[in-house]
């Protein structure tokens, strides 16, 4: 099993907010981001490499945000992951665990939502 490990950071680079996610899931692993507050929503994928993922800078058209927003980050299901990703997590996502894993009718996946101050 898998215990899934997310730990959410961020930092101003220029006017935009930059995440960084450093998780124990496997390399390759695409994960998605979804940003909301404010009247404001913005989505990236990022991926993770040597333990982490980071993303490009969220503005709103080249202005820094504030406030507090919800950031959540996610897995699509294993089934549309890299092999490398598949096979370590299972093809349906039966070796993920911990509570961040969400099941459906289609397997196992990844959501955590963080509180973020801006």
């Amino acid at each position: 099993m898998l215990e899934v490990v997310l730990d959410v950071s961020y930092e101003t680079v220029g006017s935009g907010t930059q995440f960084t996610v450093k998780t124990n899931l496997p390399d390759e692993t695409v994960l998605m981001l979804t940003l909301e507050g404010n009247g404001y929503r913005g989505q990236a994928n990022i991926t993770v490499s040597g333990g982490k993922a980071v993303s490009e800078g969220f503005s709103n058209s080249g202005v820094a945000l504030s406030g507090q927003y919800s950031l959540t980050v996610s897995m699509s299901t294993p089934k549309i992951q890299a092999e490398i990703v598949s096979k370590r997590v299972g093809i349906n996502g039966e070796f993920l665990a911990g509570p961040y894993v969400v099941e459906d009718d289609f397997g196992k996946w990844i959501s955590g939502k963080f509180e973020v101050d801006l």
